[in-house]
């Protein structure tokens, strides 16, 4: 059971088919963005609610219900998606009861929920582009947009764009410090040794300012204040630049580079902005790329042809980076350097 200010969610019973029946399934509004259909009349709801509440016992969905009345005025659940991360599953509430704020305090008790019971740090909310009251509920708890795709309505042919939206749950952003970069420094050797090969080289890294360059840093913290990511630039100040010089993610052991970064990306984009800095700038190995291995002649004509799987460089472009330059034989013979570049 999860309890917020004004709702009770918990297990659906027989006898909730009524109040569903009235305040939910049988309003063509409440399920204009949902995937079911309307039910028709009551011997049908009794049928819905049988079938409902054999799926919630082995599934995380419940009905959501009025503390005042203790009615049954809509459905919220969850499912999980990956190691450490969780999504909605379908958040309604009876048109009767919109506007009352129920829908915050329904996916803050969601995502509290999978925080406390399962350890999650990562929350996972969709939506129609179109249905736009979800759209302002997803940006007032920050989540952020990591994809869309075109989709059809079964029921009635009706396309539309779903967007998922992403955020971390379990995780803060601070700035890279004195206090935190030894830490920090012993994460990057433990993911990455064939990089770091000690903590007091990577700490060397972490904490070399030059008399013109400086650098800023960010870290990405469990719920335990401990480092899971990071990343550290340089301050081109004569080129209002922000170079981006390392970064990385324990996902679980395994180092990453790809959109579980975005936080920190996004915490350098405020500096940046904040500082007049008009660019973030970054390089990448061209490892498994078309180009890779192969002796550059025309560098126009390579990033032409530029194509990977990877799916950092993937998240990259969709961020708002852009490939302004490819730089030959930097990491060894024939292995170069991709040069990318966000505009703020």
């Amino acid at each position: 059971m999860i309890e917020t200010k004004d709702l009770i969610i918990d297990k659906a019973k027989f006898e909730d088919w009524e109040d569903m029946y009235r305040n939910v399934w049988s309003r063509r509004e409440c399920a204009q963005y949902m995937m079911w259909r309307v039910t028709e009349n009551e011997d049908d709801a009794k049928t819905r609610i049988l079938k409902t509440i054999e799926f919630q016992k082995n599934h995380d969905t419940y009905f959501v219900y009025d503390k005042t009345s203790g009615k049954a005025i809509g459905f919220a659940g969850v499912e999980k998606s990956d190691a450490f991360a969780y999504e909605e599953a379908g958040i309604c509430l009876g048109s009767d009861y919109w506007g009352k704020g129920y829908g915050k305090q329904i996916l803050k008790g969601l995502i509290e929920y999978v925080k406390d019971k399962f350890g999650a740090r990562e929350f996972i909310y969709s939506s129609r582009e179109e249905n736009t009251a979800s759209k302002r509920l997803a940006e007032a708890f920050g989540f952020v947009p990591v994809s869309s795709e075109i989709k059809t309505d079964e029921r009635d042919g009706h396309r539309y764009r779903y967007i998922k939206y992403r955020k971390n749950i379990s995780m803060n952003v601070v700035r890279l410090n004195k206090e935190n970069s030894e830490e920090t420094a012993r994460l990057m050797n433990r993911i990455k040794p064939e990089w770091w090969r000690t903590a007091e080289e990577a700490y060397s890294q972490l904490t070399d300012i030059g008399e013109s360059i400086e650098t800023a840093g960010w870290v990405l913290t469990d719920k335990n204040g401990l480092p899971i990511g990071w990343t550290l630039f340089r301050e081109l100040k004569g080129y209002l630049t922000l170079e981006l010089e390392c970064c990385g993610y324990d996902d679980g052991g395994v180092f990453k580079l790809e959109h579980k970064l975005r936080d920190l990306f996004d915490a350098a984009v405020q500096y940046a902005e904040a500082k007049g800095y008009t660019s973030i700038r970054m390089g990448m190995s061209t490892v498994d790329f078309n180009i890779d291995g192969k002796p550059i002649e025309d560098i126009s004509e390579a990033m032409k042809s530029l194509s990977t799987e990877r799916p950092d460089y993937r998240w990259l472009l969709d961020y708002g980076f852009r490939v302004i330059g490819i730089q030959p034989n930097v990491y060894k013979n024939n292995c170069h350097m991709i040069i990318l570049n966000k505009e703020m």
